[in-house]
């Protein structure tokens, strides 16, 4: 063969199509398996190289990273490299064994090279981007080539919350709205007597509170007063004839005082003396532990009999020194009159109802407050604090207690209320409602079964929709 024929012949082998080939680009991953521990999240795929083509002087050097969504943060893995068998040679020549060694590669080997992958668990690493920077270089580490591969745009999926709807009861509306406010006045007496008199000791205060309440009620013209109770108390002191006949003296004296100041009829008034309170004394003593004595008198209140020989026995308990005791810090409040206002009120349209929900919402009646809580929008500070007013009003109204659980849960506010939703009256809304209560703690299980308990209401179809969103995200 002439020097010319092989110098064209070496010509043509320079350009065949697999010696050419520098790289072709056609590096791929498997699908990324992402778990986040407590401190970490680990990261787990494979580099396949089964399409790749690149000569024997070519180095592909991989990069993975973690990029925030601004931009602003970077983590960067160990970076994995490949090449062709020139590029190992190069590496073992130059003593490069403080860098990684690159994998050998050939055109046509079927390989997957795994990457196992761990970063802190910090907040902007669970929403980072994870990338791949790939660059190329040739012969004498010249760079022939770079890009990037977004293989995930969060690396860790955020989890879906479910959006659960509650369900509210609608109170029964009170056809005749009947309220009774019950007070106690304390005025001071003349011994033995029953004359109001405003000067005397603490009266004139007494006078004021008193008319305060009065006012507030009489004057209202929601309200219609219907009766008014009066009960009149007496100390032990005395016989029990005198203390009978002297507390209902001193109640319709008090009677007196409010039909002239407030023109009100005779004929609303029901007025009873009850005479020595006994039974107020035994109590009293018994909250307070320094009574003298306080077992011997507690032994002696309880003691059947007459109330004179009751009284003797405390006079000579101790030579009277639980006695003087008790005359002194037990017996003046016994000396009191209860009075109690009775009356009806009228019903409110929705306008009215919002504005004494704020003023006086003892007017309202459930069904009142309910309306008003419904006629803002869920989630709402007005909503909330009109159905935890209704709670406060109507504490014994299982209605108001489970509208104002309704409403936590549909802002997520988790209490200890299983049992008493459990307890609740049997209806879909119940199953509902512990179910939303299930799921928001994440019991997926119980909440199914309950929204299937609650059969075709709107909201548990709804909240079974869901469940369905997060199963099958798991």
């Amino acid at each position: 063969m002439t020097k010319l024929s092989l110098i064209a012949l070496l010509s043509v082998a320079a350009v065949s199509p697999v010696a050419a080939q520098r790289y072709n680009g056609q590096v791929s991953f498997t699908p990324a398996q992402v778990k986040a521990a407590s401190d970490s999240v680990r990261l787990n795929l494979g580099v396949v190289l089964d399409s790749v083509q690149l000569n024997n002087r070519t180095l592909v050097t991989l990069t993975p990273r973690l990029v925030s969504q601004d931009g602003a943060q970077t983590y960067t893995f160990p970076a994995l490299s490949f090449g062709g068998r020139n590029r190992g040679i190069m590496w073992e020549r130059k003593n490069m064994s403080g860098t990684p060694r690159p994998v050998l590669f050939r055109t046509g080997d079927k390989r997957t090279l795994p990457l196992s992958l761990a970063a802190p668990n910090v907040a902007w690493v669970k929403k980072a981007r994870f990338v791949v920077d790939e660059k190329v270089q040739g012969c004498s580490g010249c760079e022939e080539g770079s890009m990037r591969y977004n293989l995930l745009d969060r690396l860790v999926k955020e989890e879906y919350r479910p959006k659960f709807t509650t369900v509210y009861v609608m109170p029964k509306p009170e056809p005749v709205k009947t309220r009774s406010d019950r007070f106690v006045a304390r005025f001071n007496f003349k011994v033995n007597r029953y004359e109001l008199l405003p000067n005397l000791g603490n009266n004139r205060n007494e006078f004021a509170r008193v008319d305060s309440v009065a006012q507030a009620i009489l004057r209202n013209s929601d309200v219609q007063v219907k009766n008014v109770t009066i009960d009149g108390y007496a100390s032990p002191e005395g016989t029990d004839e005198a203390n009978l006949k002297l507390s209902q003296n001193r109640a319709q004296a008090f009677v007196e005082y409010l039909r002239r100041t407030y023109g009100l009829s005779t004929r609303i008034f029901a007025v009873h003396g009850h005479g020595s309170d006994w039974e107020g004394l035994l109590k009293s003593a018994a909250r307070d532990q320094q009574v003298p004595n306080l077992s011997g008198v507690l032994a002696i209140l309880n003691q059947s009999g007459s109330n004179e020989v009751r009284k003797a026995a405390l006079r000579k308990l101790d030579a009277g020194v639980p006695y003087a005791y008790l005359l002194e810090n037990h017996y003046p409040p016994l000396r009191r009159t209860e009075y109690q206002f009775t009356y009806a009120v009228r019903a409110f349209n929705l306008q009215e109802a919002i504005e004494r929900i704020h003023t006086n919402p003892g007017l309202l009646s459930l069904n009142e407050m309910y309306l008003v809580a419904e006629h803002f929008p869920a989630g709402s500070v007005e909503r909330m604090n009109a159905l935890e007013t209704a709670q406060r009003i109507y504490p014994n109204a299982p209605e108001s207690r489970f509208n104002a659980l309704a409403n936590r849960l549909a802002v997520g506010q988790l209490g200890n209320e299983e049992s008493f939703l459990r307890s609740y009256a049997d209806g879909a809304e119940k199953w509902n409602n512990l179910g939303v209560y299930y799921g928001l703690k994440k019991d997926y299980v119980r909440a199914k079964e309950c929204f299937e308990f609650a059969g075709n209401h709107p909201a548990a179809v709804q909240n079974l929709a869901e469940l369905a969103k997060v199963e099958a995200e798991q």
